[in-house]
């Protein structure tokens, strides 16, 4: 069934075309961008959504238990106004614009939540009001597949960063523009299909494409993507309890990775990783972006108890030229002046930027966010849990539109907020065709 054959308003199906074009633009944006000149509008498509999310939270009436989702305009205004005043106390320096726009960008994944909600609950009469967040996932994912195969057949093709270790590594990026975005979705889209579409013992098809979901996984070399589907086998393996297949599967990984040790020991991933703890003993001197940002976030979590720096000024988008790089004595590093790897982890920007209250703020909001998919189920709200804080150690998710809306994506699909428990509903087989199964 297609949105066209639903019975909404034509503004609803406005909004709900309008959201299923944005969630396929963001994961394609930055390709389009190098691709096409003219397109530079397409930078700003993100922040814009956000902006017309917080108006739309802000004027319209939610379900009691959303009713937290009201609280994202204060909490912008609150980040804006408290990022003001810690500039001016460290370094008599408000940076307006760094100060505003961050503050906005740091509440996308709430905010894109809570326009999700907003789109649910106007289409909540109609028996099929989950059916665009499918439709969504599905050209999602589909011109995320389609960028793998154009970038296996012409790789020449796909590769835009002028940065050395990308040029070296030749990682499969498809029309993601970016390795870990794809592997990410493609990982995400594990979890949507193992749950809206029971995975059964003869069901070969679906089988088969989570078999090359795990294959393209791997090409992309991401570390955090292969987490995240581990994760996720292991999560669908307890709540349908099938313990005998965890036990197996465990047992052959094991074996697998005996018998392929000293392979495995000589692969880039294994050495990047050893190379990636063993440079964590000196920061100074060491090459690894990310785990330089995470020490020095948890560093300044605890040296400056109970707030930090504010927005815009450590390890964001807007945080190039802060003084808090030469205020921690890191200025001097390269990343800083590239803002090469600076907002990998969206977990270290958090600690430098908002300190334990502001921490303890996006707890809450995780928190409330988490426990309208888990529906008090303990397995899967500690699984998001999990995968959210796996992922922002080396990845942004929580202020990065791609991640942020992909994740959402795949949750709305594999546990619809609007049901009471995890859905294994035959919703999502037609996924890759032209029709949709409800």
């Amino acid at each position: 069934m297609n949105i066209s054959n639903l019975h909404f308003s034509s503004r609803s199906r406005v909004f709900f075309t309008l959201f299923i074009a944005f969630c396929v633009v963001v994961n394609i944006s930055e390709i389009l961008l190098r691709k096409f000149d003219g397109l530079y509008f397409l930078s700003f498509i993100d922040e814009s959504v956000a902006v017309f999310g917080l108006f739309v939270i802000s004027y319209s009436e939610y379900p009691r238990r959303f009713a937290w989702v009201k609280l994202l305009p204060l909490a912008v205004i609150v980040s804006i106004v408290y990022s003001a005043v810690v500039g001016l106390y460290y370094f008599n320096d408000i940076r307006f614009l760094p100060v505003v726009v961050q503050s906005i960008i740091n509440f996308k994944l709430f905010v894109y939540f809570a326009l999700m909600v907003h789109l649910w609950h106007r289409a909540a009469r109609h028996e099929n009001s989950d059916v665009f967040f499918t439709q969504a996932f599905r050209y999602v994912i589909f011109i995320s597949l389609l960028g793998v195969v154009a970038n296996l057949v012409v790789p020449a093709e796909f590769i835009y960063s002028t940065y050395t270790y990308a040029l070296e590594r030749d990682r499969l990026i498809g029309f993601q523009f970016k390795p870990n975005d794809l592997a990410l979705c493609l990982a995400f889209f594990s979890v949507a299909l193992l749950y809206s579409r029971p995975v059964l013992k003869h069901d070969y098809f679906n089988w088969i494409l989570l078999l090359c979901i795990a294959a393209f996984v791997l090409l992309t070399t991401s570390r955090t993507a292969l987490i995240v589907l581990v994760l996720t086998y292991i999560l669908y393996a307890l709540t349908k309890r099938y313990y005998a297949l965890l036990i197996f599967s465990t047992l052959i990984g094991l074996l697998s990775i005996f018998i392929r040790l000293e392979s495995i020991q000589s692969s880039f991933m294994f050495a990047e990783t050893l190379s990636n703890l063993s440079e964590l003993i000196n920061i100074k001197d060491s090459q690894y972006i990310r785990g330089i940002m995470v020490v020095l976030g948890w560093n300044i979590l605890f040296d400056h108890f109970p707030v930090a720096f504010g927005a815009g000024s450590f390890g964001t988008t807007m945080s190039a030229d802060s003084p808090v790089y030469n205020y921690l004595g890191v200025g001097v590093l390269s990343f800083f002046d590239t803002m090469e790897g600076i907002y990998d982890s969206n977990l270290a920007s958090i600690f430098g930027e908002y300190g334990v209250m502001g921490t303890l703020i996006f707890v809450y909001f995780l928190q409330k966010m988490i426990g309208n998919f888990a529906n008090g189920n303990r397995l899967i709200g500690g699984y998001i849990w999990t995968v959210i804080i796996v992922v922002s150690l080396t990845q942004p998710i929580i202020n990065y539109q791609v991640n942020g809306i992909n994740l959402l994506l795949a949750l709305f699909v594999a546990f619809p907020v609007n049901r009471g428990g995890p859905a294994c509903l035959d919703r999502f087989s037609a996924l890759l065709s032209g029709s949709l199964a409800v």
